[in-house]
């Protein structure tokens, strides 16, 4: 009679795929904290070379005062059938945000707010079947926008009707696109490749690299020298540190959020500004991310433009 040896085959195979499990995992864990604590280390000495840091947004979750909302986490917690699109400004108890309904038969732009306090969500404001779909355009002008808040207005674009939301009042004007006048932006910023900015100044244009601005700051230079390490998966750290959409100008400067890391949890974000008076970058702030930094922008605080 001839004995079943399956078992006593199928188990030493199991043993073994669990302990090679349990090795990758082990393996994973020390390159994510070997990443995690190589930017700690590098970081440590490296201080904010301007002490008034703009509040933030990483991946849908806003970065102001210490504090992180997250607005996706709370706008799904109100409803799950929604698209995220963007944080547009903030004030002492409000997060102010767009979204759209996720079903196809409904096409609307939403504006809502957060309260920082309490996380609810609560809506404002809705257009009803725009005339477009909702494009990021953070870096474009004005006119070239769907969203954007300015001066004390959020402005919705559909390239037909202009909609002009007032958050301390509340009440609504509609404009068609044609007539609206939109403010003038003489100083914005674009990303062109993924070491490099494009600044527009009035109308002189210049290129800068992350190069250049890491030889006029010793905080810059260090993260710089991130593009050299290798990640436990054997990836650069930086293969882009400008992200799309991710240069901003509020009050003369122009402000810059790029990334490094982003594998299995070591993702980082960093601030820049530059100061067109003073023709001056500076470091401002990094921050951590549970991934890779998908998008990063300055927020504008209520009365500020």
């Amino acid at each position: 009679m001839m004995k079943n040896t399956s078992k006593a085959i199928t188990y030493p195979l199991l043993s073994i795929f669990l302990v090679l499990i349990l090795l990758g995992v082990l393996l994973l864990s020390i390159g994510v904290f070997r990443c995690a604590f190589a930017v700690k280390i590098a970081m440590r000495d490296v201080k904010s070379e301007n002490s008034n840091v703009p509040c933030y947004e990483a991946n849908g979750q806003l970065h102001i005062d210490g504090e992180k909302i997250d607005v996706i986490g709370a706008l799904w917690k109100k409803n799950r059938d929604t698209a995220y699109h963007e944080i547009l400004c903030v004030s002492d108890q409000y997060v102010y945000f767009l979204y759209s309904e996720n079903d196809p038969s409904v096409h609307n732009w939403t504006i809502a707010t957060v309260d920082r306090d309490s996380k609810a969500v609560q809506d404002q404001y809705t257009v009803s079947d725009p005339k477009t779909a909702y494009i990021p355009a953070i870096e474009k002008p004005y006119a070239e926008k769907n969203v954007f808040y300015y001066d004390g207005n959020i402005v919705l674009n559909d390239f037909d009707t202009v909609y002009v939301y007032g958050i301390n009042t509340k009440q609504v004007s509609q404009y068609r696109y044609v007539e609206y006048v939109f403010p003038q932006q003489e100083i914005y910023g674009e990303v062109i490749a993924p070491y490099t900015i494009e600044l527009h100044i009035g109308e002189q244009t210049q290129s800068v690299c992350l190069q250049d601005i890491a030889e006029t700051s010793n905080a810059i230079a260090t993260i710089y020298n991130f593009r050299n390490k290798k990640n436990w998966q054997g990836n650069t750290w930086m293969p882009q540190f400008f992200l799309p959409s991710s240069i901003q100008t509020a009050n003369d400067k122009i402000y810059a959020v790029g990334r490094f890391g982003g594998y299995a949890g070591e993702g980082y974000g960093v601030i820049l500004e530059y100061d067109v008076a003073q023709n001056k970058w500076m470091y401002l702030d990094y921050f951590h991310c549970d991934t890779l930094l998908r998008d990063g922008r300055i927020i504008p605080f209520v009365g500020c433009s």
